[in-house]
């Protein structure tokens, strides 16, 4: 039996390799008032980005191609069913957004437009509707293309980060590990995926 993929959700996943990392920390957000870890005037991913860029770029090889940058890879190319997560203090969370929205059909923000929003959004929530920078939901041509920006948080927030960061931090990700956990659930056991997952 063929197994067909029918959904991917990639969370904090890099897409755009041709963007300068310099330019992605840039479009992310810094919240001081927040304190702590979160407070920092850099993206701690950012130091790393040469690392990631040696790991995975060889010599010679175009940066827009659609194997290494998925974003420049036609809709087709995908599942038809896309739900995209990132974090608002993250400066991959940008090129997640932009992809969000171009599978879409949706105005594609600027590489350089900032994401989210400059005030902290408030410990353990999420804004699922009302602010499309966040969050939203299209159906375009048979497919579900879903975009979640999960606020105040840092890449890796659903992983094992207390070696770095401060208590308030680690709450705050560990409620929005739960409630993000609980909307992909939702989302697979909703209307298209019902049959794939009986």
């Amino acid at each position: 039996m063929r197994t067909r993929i029918r959904a991917v959700i990639p969370l904090y996943p890099v897409v755009d390799f041709v963007a300068p990392a310099e330019t992605k920390a840039r479009t992310r957000r810094f919240k001081p008032a927040l304190g702590g870890f979160r407070a920092r005037k850099d993206d701690f991913l950012l130091s790393m980005t040469d690392m990631f860029s040696w790991a995975y770029v060889a010599a010679g090889q175009r940066c827009d191609h659609a194997l290494l940058s998925p974003y420049f890879a036609a809709r087709e190319a995908f599942p038809k069913n896309v739900f995209l997560i990132g974090c608002e203090m993250d400066l991959l969370g940008q090129e997640a957004w932009r992809m969000a929205c171009k599978l879409a059909g949706r105005k594609v923000p600027l590489v350089e437009d900032p994401m989210g929003r400059e005030e902290p959004v408030g410990k353990g929530e999420l804004i699922l509707e009302g602010d499309e920078r966040f969050a939203f939901e299209e159906r375009v041509d048979g497919g579900i293309y879903r975009w979640l920006l999960v606020p105040d948080t840092i890449h890796g927030f659903d992983q094992k980060i207390e070696s770095f960061a401060d208590d308030e931090l680690l709450q705050d990700a560990r409620i929005k590990t739960g409630k993000v956990i609980s909307i992909i659930g939702e989302w697979l056991h909703s209307g298209p995926f019902d049959e794939v997952l009986k």
